[in-house]
């Protein structure tokens, strides 16, 4: 014989579960580590930049070691030194990987405008150096030959330097273009995602009463 049902106790109830997702972007403080990046070491842009340093080196020690250096040959110099030291600085940025890190700055723009700066400055420097050369009575102490391999490495520079600024208009074309320059540019955005559940119960009863369910009986 079946149990008698108590009329006050609820026969069922239901329970209905709801789920909001809320997603929070904002700019991610940069992730990896800095470590010897042997990708962009082995890669063309990263020998090319090996190379500006090399003959850079060479370009500015020689110009430093011309017994005349005045005027349009010590400008020349001045170029030499400051592209040479950023050049340096940018190497050892990539090549440590140190972009993936500090990632408020938009580094393929950033050396894309260092490039073309660079690439003048050498284009006129080397014109400099040139009409220099050509004129055998420039320094009376002698020291032409320095300021011929002075005009071939300050051309070399150039194109060098404008090699470097193909890959970067490429690579930043390929990233949007001008779209892409905003502040904070290449920055990684990290999305948070927020989970609100609602739980509402509805217990019907014997009599057709909403009512809800008995407490639990904690001890």
């Amino acid at each position: 014989m079946a149990d008698p049902v108590d009329p006050g106790f609820p026969t069922s109830h239901t329970t209905k579960t709801t789920t909001q997702q809320y997603a929070v972007e904002g700019s991610g403080a940069g992730g990896g580590r800095i470590a010897f990046d042997k990708a962009y070491f082995m890669s063309i842009p990263g020998i090319i930049r090996l190379v500006q340093i090399v003959v850079g080196f060479l370009y500015w020690v020689v110009l430093i070691s011309y017994e005349c250096v005045f005027g349009g040959v010590g400008w020349a110099l001045f170029v030499g030194v400051s592209c040479w030291v950023f050049t340096v600085i940018f190497y050892i940025i990539f090549v440590l990987g140190v972009q993936r890190k500090v990632t408020v700055i938009n580094w393929v723009f950033t050396e894309l405008i260092n490039n073309a700066i660079w690439c003048f400055l050498h284009l006129i420097a080397a014109i400099v150096v040139s009409v220099a050369a050509g004129k055998r009575w420039t320094c009376l102490l002698g020291g032409d030959g320095k300021l011929d391999f002075g005009a071939i490495a300050g051309w070399v520079l150039c194109i060098l330097y404008g090699v470097s600024l193909f890959f970067n208009v490429r690579d930043f074309q390929g990233m949007g273009g001008i779209n892409s320059v905003r502040f904070g540019g290449g920055s990684t955005t990290a999305t948070t995602t927020t989970t609100t559940t609602h739980q509402s119960t509805v217990v019907t009863s014997n009599e057709g009463t909403v009512e809800p369910p008995p407490p639990y009986p904690y001890p």
